[in-house]
C-alpha cells in the first residue's frame, strides 16, 4: 500500500513539474498556475521521499544520499522557481495596464484646480472651453471623470481605416501589439504608444490634480476637407519662439512626418522599459 502511495506521489511530483514548466511557456504564461504547481511539486517530493525512506531496503549511505537530493530540490531548488517565477512576472512586457494617477481630485467635475494641459507645454485647456475640446472626439469616447476622489480618463485611438491601435477606459489601458503598433512604453501613472510607421500617437501622464495629454486622433471635418488626423502637441524646441507653446495641427491623410510628437520613453522598450528621456 505504500508503494502505491510513493508510486502517486512521484507521478504527481512529475506531473506538476510538466504542468509548470508548460504554463511557463504559454503566451503570456500562467503566474498563478506555475506558483501553484511549484508548491505542489515541492509536497509531493516530500511525500515521496518520506515513503521511500520508510519502505526501502537500500544501505544507508543511498538513503542519506537520497534525502539530501530530495532536500536540495525542495528547499533549494524550488524557492529559486518560485522567485523566478515572480520576478519573471515583475518584469513581463505588457500590452495591457492600469495608469495611477499621483494625486486625488474632489467631487464630481472638473474643478478649478484640476487642470488638462498639453504635454509638458504649461498651456492648460480651462474649464469653460474642455467641453467644447471634448465634443470633436466623441466618437473616440475622449472623456475625464472623477469617481471616488481618482482622475479617470478614456479616450480611444485609432489609425486611418478606424482599427483601434489604443484604448484607454478609466485608465485601464491596452495597446494592439506589433505590427499595428511598432512599440509602447510605461510606468505607473504615463503611457506612450509609438505607431508602425514610427511616430507617437498617444503620450498621456497622470500627475497631482493635471493630465498631461499628447496625441493624434482620426477626425471628420465633413466636406470639403473630410477625414484627418488631428494632432494635439507641445510645440517642440525647435519650434519654440518662448518658454513653452502648445499647437493644434490638421494633416493631411497620408503625411505622417506631420505634427510630429516628441517621445517621452527611451526605445526600444524591450531595453528600457519604463525609462523616461
Amino acid at each position: 500500500m505504500l508503494d502505491l502511495i510513493e508510486n502517486i506521489a512521484i507521478g504527481v511530483a512529475l506531473a506538476l513539474l510538466g504542468i509548470g514548466v508548460g504554463v511557463m511557456s504559454m503566451s503570456p504564461p500562467d503566474y498563478n498556475l506555475a506558483r501553484t504547481a511549484t508548491i505542489g511539486f515541492a509536497v509531493a517530493i516530500v511525500i515521496a521521499t518520506l515513503l521511500w525512506l520508510s519502505t526501502t531496503s537500500h544501505p544507508q549511505i543511498a538513503r542519506v544520499i537520497i534525502a539530501l537530493l530530495a532536500a536540495a530540490v525542495v528547499f533549494g531548488g524550488c524557492p529559486i522557481a518560485y522567485r523566478w517565477i515572480n520576478d519573471r512576472e515583475r518584469n513581463q512586457q505588457l500590452y495591457a495596464g492600469r495608469l495611477n494617477p499621483q494625486g486625488i481630485i474632489n467631487d464630481g467635475h472638473l474643478q478649478p484646480g484640476a487642470q488638462i494641459q498639453i504635454g509638458r507645454s504649461h498651456v492648460i485647456f480651462m474649464e469653460s472651453v474642455f467641453p467644447d475640446f471634448l465634443s470633436a472626439w466623441q466618437g473616440d469616447r475622449f472623456t475625464i471623470e472623477k469617481i471616488d476622489g481618482k482622475l479617470l480618463v478614456s479616450t480611444m485611438i485609432r489609425d486611418s481605416s478606424g482599427s483601434v491601435l489604443a484604448e484607454l477606459r478609466r485608465n485601464e489601458w491596452k495597446v494592439a501589439p506589433p505590427p499595428k503598433t511598432w512599440d509602447r512604453n510605461y510606468t505607473d501613472n504615463a503611457l506612450e504608444v509609438v505607431y508602425a510607421e514610427g511616430y507617437v500617437v498617444l503620450e498621456m501622464e497622470l500627475l497631482e490634480n493635471i493630465v498631461q495629454l499628447q496625441g493624434s486622433w482620426w477626425v471628420d471635418l465633413g466636406p470639403p476637407n473630410g477625414k484627418r488626423r488631428v494632432v494635439i502637441r507641445e510645440t517642440p524646441p525647435s519650434e519654440l519662439q518662448g518658454n513653452f507653446g502648445a499647437q493644434m495641427i490638421v494633416c493631411a491623410p497620408a503625411d505622417a512626418a506631420c505634427g510630429q510628437i516628441e517621445p517621452i520613453f527611451r526605445y526600444p522598450s524591450d531595453l528600457h522599459l519604463g525609462e523616461l528621456r
